[in-house]
This record gives structure tokens, sequence and C-alpha cells, in this order.
């Protein structure tokens, strides 16, 4: 009942301390700033559009994120003029997706693609260039704005391309039409940042694009983050975070179970004990038979008589001589006992073994005695 009892008690502690620790980390981590990716709509981080989003939703009443399947896009074109906004969009090499794309603007809507490095997306090639340059941004009618050009690389403009932006390096934004749309590409998407909108002369550049794209639409979708997320983040945004703790709980849980009722692993192992039959069977049977029978005086006169027997063997005294004349033997070979011990190990002895019946604690406490000296005896 005792084991029983602390087996429980130590389960409860387990699972308390386990709770415990589940429930600090559940909010250590709910004190953490949420993790947005970057160029998103929704996010407040200086990486993020928030700020651009909200001015958006200002100016139009029809302003929604869009993160459906690209081949989707046409069948929305049918609810009017749109323009679709795309930053820092990493998922246009795949052929498949940009030839969706191209179809969206074929069919008459715009997109404005900001991305550092356009080389070969959507056709709107690049021009790499060696040296970074930093002066004046000129729009389409001359006029000079102060911007933070980041990118290394220029538009390559086609006879039929209208420049929007562009300082001493090159075009910085076109205008390219096909079919009855329109595509915007602009090599600077730190400008539509939080961090950078209202840094120098950013926002009234963002807003002279949006006015060359046609300045009225219908509705305004921003395409979420779409890509290369790791698995971990992609996972941990699909399920809650206190599934998280309490699915790794569970899994602690049911190891410290399995591991206190102690299962293994592994091929099993038959003991030697299911198949081996020991020599001292009948020995523990017959000491079991005295013990049912209270054959005390019996059983531990066969336990002297074994001592004596092992002393002859050891140690070469006669098994005639009587416990009072083996003494001086003992004296000199037990090292953890004293002569006063010894004595006193020897009389008591021998007066417990002229008595006819003992009760079981004399027994108990003889026979502990006895085979305290038996193990010095064998050493």
């Amino acid at each position: 009942m005792k084991s029983a009892f602390s087996g429980k008690k130590s389960w409860l502690w387990i699972v308390g301390l386990l709770v415990l620790l589940g429930g600090v980390n559940y909010l250590a981590m709910s004190d953490q700033p949420e993790a947005y990716p970057p160029y998103t709509p929704d996010s407040p981080s200086p990486s993020g559009l928030k700020a651009f989003y909200t001015y958006m939703e200002e100016l139009n009443d029809n302003v929604e994120t869009w993160d459906d399947a690209p081949g989707q896009l046409v069948e929305e074109s049918d609810q009017g003029r749109q323009l679709l906004i795309m930053i820092e969009p990493d998922h246009l090499e795949d052929s498949e997706i940009a030839e969706h794309y191209m179809n969206y603007i074929e069919s008459g809507q715009t997109i404005l693609l900001v991305k550092r490095d356009l080389s070969g997306l959507l056709n709107a090639n690049t021009n790499v260039l060696e040296t970074s340059f930093i002066g004046d941004v000129k729009d389409s009618e001359g006029v000079d704005y102060e911007a933070d050009v980041m990118s290394s690389t220029r538009l390559r403009v086609e006879a039929d391309d209208e420049v929007l932006l562009s300082d001493d390096g090159g075009a910085i934004a076109l205008k390219r039409s096909y079919g009855d749309g329109t595509l915007i590409a602009v090599n600077t998407p730190s400008w539509f940042t939080n961090e950078n909108i209202l840094e120098k002369d950013h926002l009234p550049l963002v807003l002279g694009l949006l006015e060359d794209a046609g300045g009225t639409w219908d509705q305004i979708l921003f395409e979420a983050a779409h890509g290369s997320q790791d698995t971990a983040a992609a996972w941990t945004d699909i399920y809650p975070f206190w599934i998280i703790v309490l699915s790794l709980f569970v899994v602690v849980w049911t190891v410290l179970w399995l591991w206190f009722k102690g299962k293994r692993f592994g091929r099993i192992v038959t003991p030697r004990e299911a198949t081996v039959r020991f020599s001292d069977e009948r020995v523990k049977a017959l000491g079991a038979w005295y013990l049912r029978t209270k054959s005390y005086s019996e059983a531990l006169a066969i336990q002297a008589d074994y001592l004596k027997t092992r002393m002859q063997e050891n140690w070469g005294i006669s098994y005639r001589r009587s416990w009072h004349d083996r003494h001086d033997h003992l004296v000199r070979r037990l090292d953890e006992m004293s002569e006063k011990d010894v004595r006193a190990f020897v009389t008591g002895l021998e007066q417990v073994l002229q008595k006819d019946t003992i009760n079981k604690q004399e027994f108990l406490l003889w026979s502990k005695q006895i085979d305290s000296v038996r193990r010095e005896v064998e050493k």
C-alpha cells in the first residue's frame, strides 16, 4: 500500500511539473511579438505593408487581399476594373503560374509588379548595373524626387514602353501593355514598406505610380505573401499554439508513462530464470517448510552446522570442535568483529542451540548473525 501510494504521489508531481512548464512556456510565447513575413498587407512590422494597405482602403471602398490560386484571377476580372498589387512575389519563376497572370492582364486588368530583381518575370527584363547610382529620381515629366533606390538593376525599355521613373542608371518603373491590360513594373519594393514609405519622397512616387496605373478601379487586390516559408513556420501557422503545447505534453507524458511501466522496445530476451531449473530449489522448499511449521530450532541448528562446514573448508577448523573452542580462531580471522563481539556470538549461539524451542524473533536475529559470519568466512 505504501509503495502504491508513493507511486501515485510521484505521478502527481510529474504531471503537475509538466503542466507548470507548459503554462510558463505558453505565457512566455504569448508575450512574444507576432512574427510576420516581409511585404505582407497586414504586417505592422517595418518590412510590412500595413500603412500602404490602410491608405489604399481610405481611397477605395473595395480593397481586399488575394490568397487564392492565380488561375482564378481571370474569373474575378468579371467584377470590373481591377488593380492587382504584387510586392516581392517569389512564385513567378513557374511558367504556368506566370501564364495565369499574363492572361489576367490581357483580359483588361492592371498589375503593379514591384520586385527588386525583375529578371525574366512577366517579360519585364532587366539590365544589371556594375555600380549603384545615387541621385535624383525623375518621373515621366522630368520632375526630380529624392528617393533611395536599393536595387542594382534597371529595367530594359522596349519600343512601346512608357518610362514612368528613372535615374542616371536607367529605368526604375515602366508601363507596358499586353492585350487590353497593363503591367507596371517597379524595382523598388522598399518604398512601399512601413519603414520607408514616409521617408524622403517615397510616398509621392508611390502615389504617382498609382495614377499612372489608371487612377480609379472597381476593386484593388493585394496579393498575400506566397512562396517559400519553411515547413515549421507553416505548421505553426496552421495550428494554434495551445494545441502544439498540448501535443508536446501528451508526447512527454506518454514517454514517461512507458518508462515507469518498464516498457522496453527491441527484441524479446527470455530471462534465464524462465528456462533454467536452479539447484537450490530443494533448499528453498525445505526453508519454506521449516518456516511454515515453525521449526525454528531445527532450522537454526542446520545453519550453524553449515557454518561449521564452511569454516572447515576455508579455514581448516575441525567440524567437531565446539563453538567455545573456536573462539580464538574467530578472534584472529573475523576482521569485522571485535573480541567482545566474538565472545558474545559464541556464548549466545551455544545457549540458543541448547534450547528445545525458540521464537521467530530469536530465529531471525541469530540467522542474521550466522549469515554475517558466513559471508566473512567465504571471502
